[in-house]
Parts: C-alpha cells; structure tokens; sequence
C-alpha cells in the first residue's frame, strides 16, 4: 500500500514538473516575441512565400485625373497582342502597350471621362476602334491604332453611360447604343456616327445597355436602366418600347442578359437604388 502511494506522489510530482516547465517556457517564447501556438512548420513558412512570391507587379501608368473609367483590352494593332485602353478625369483616353504600360496614343476630349470604352470594328477595316462617352457632352469613335477621331456625336448632357455595341439593324454593321444624362439613349451609327433613333425616358441615363434577343424575334434589343426608377426594354431596329418595369429607387447599374431558369428565354439581371436586385422575364418584363 505503502509502495502504491510513493508512486502516486512521484507521478503527482512529475506531472506538477512538466506543468511548470511548459508554463516557463511558454512565457520564454512570448517574451522573444514567438507564438509557439503558431506552428511554422517548414510547408507552411514555403506556402506562405509562394503565395507572396506569385502576387506582383507588372506596371503601373498614372494619369494626371482620377480614373472611374473601367479597362477595355483588345488587340489594337493587330500584332498579337492585347493593348489596353481606359479613360481618365484628365479628359484623356489613353491605349496602353499591354506587356508594359506605355503610352501608344491617348486622345483628349473636352472633358472628364467617367465612362469605359466599347471595342470593334465599327467601320469594317478589320481593325478595333474604340468608342467612349465623355462629359463634355459627346460620344467619340476612335481609331483603335492611332487614336485618331473617326468621328463624334453630340448629346444633350454628360455621357457618364458606357456604350454597347451591335447590330441592331440586321445591316451587318456595327451600331452604338449609349445613354446621357440629358434623359436619352440613342442609338447611332458604327460607321459614321449619324443618329439611327433615341428613346427619352424620365430620368438621367448613367446606366450601359446591354443587347440580346429577348423576345426570340432574331434581332436585337436594347435593355438599359433610368434614374426615373426603371428599366426599358427597347426594339433595337427604331427604339419603340416594348416593355418597361418599374422598380423603388434610381437604377444606375447595367444590366445582364441569360438564361437564368433554362427556358430557353433570356432574362434580365438588374440592380437598383431601392436595394434590391430584380430577375425579370425578357419577353415581358414580369
């Protein structure tokens, strides 16, 4: 019994050691400024520099403005290569070289660019152009090479809406479908810029159209977004509304077009100021 006893205290008094001890050398390494809680096991510390080693930068390219202009790429030059091209509150459009970020031309407007640049081949030479809004109230086409104007519209406000391009027309031409903040959007002519059709709504149009065929007829349609609280759905040939949906707040951000219920209709994907986020049928609006 005796031994049974003598055995518990030297087990009791081993266990208080160890205890002690890992106390004492925990407090060891916090005043070393080490967590041994935190296990840097070799794999670890090697995922860790990778992970930092694969995040780095390429270039960097600073305007002389703020930049709310969202990026385009495209092969400008046909060289293989993508270029780069994004407006700037310094009223310039710039194309960068996409390996370095050097300049290949920059076009100044007459004002702030807030919107971002369309890319195609608006004129038929099998060269990319670009087509952008500004806040001196116009739409520029440029010469995706060199930047040089193709031509310009005029509108009745700031164009703070980012233009969308297609063939609204079953011309086999590319048209321009932008919106301004003077209640319009319009449609406009790929090759020359000349007015197609416009449709007023209630409100400034800072929304981007989005095209598809929504109601299976084999051609386009415009569905775009207005800070009078609603969304249009427009017939891309001449602009007639074929279905508008009114939601509780501004709406400002573009919409999305797809099959979203596998219908083999497109729907319509749209946020608004009311904070909400709408599904709608594309054939009706419902």
């Amino acid at each position: 019994m005796r031994k049974i006893d003598k055995e518990r205290k030297n087990l009791l008094f081993f266990l208080l050691v160890c205890f002690f001890f890992s106390i004492n050398m925990t407090c060891f390494s916090l005043l070393l400024g080490h967590n041994p809680i935190e296990f840097d096991t070799k794999e670890s510390k090697e995922n860790h520099l990778n992970i930092s080693a694969s995040v780095s930068e390429l270039w960097t390219f600073s305007p002389e403005g703020y930049v709310y202009s969202s990026a385009a790429m495209a092969d400008l030059d046909n060289d293989g290569k993508l270029e780069v091209v994004i407006g700037s509150y310094d009223n310039n459009i710039y194309a960068l070289n996409g390996e370095d970020g050097t300049v290949l031309w920059n076009y100044t407007s007459g004002s702030s660019i807030y919107a971002s640049a369309a890319l195609g081949d608006i004129n038929g030479d099998s060269y990319i152009d670009v087509v952008i809004g500004s806040e001196d109230l116009k739409v520029y086409a440029l010469n995706g090479r060199d930047g040089t104007e193709i031509w310009n519209f005029v509108t009745g406000l700031y164009v703070r809406s980012s233009p969308a391009l297609g063939d609204l027309n079953g011309d086999n031409k590319i048209d321009v479908v932008v919106g301004s903040e003077d209640n319009k959007i319009y449609a406009l002519n790929g090759e020359d810029g000349t007015e197609i059709w416009n449709y007023t709504t209630g409100g400034d149009v800072y929304s981007s159209a989005s095209l598809g065929d929504i109601n299976n007829d084999g051609k386009l349609e415009v569905v775009i977004g207005s800070h009078d609280d609603k969304i249009y759905a427009l017939n891309g040939t001449d602009g007639t509304e074929i279905w508008n949906y009114t939601t509780g707040g501004n709406v400002h951000g573009s919409p999305c077009l797809g099959d979203i219920n596998q219908d083999g209709n497109l729907e319509v994907v749209i946020g608004s100021y009311d904070g909400k986020i709408y599904a709608l049928n594309g054939i009706d609006g419902t």
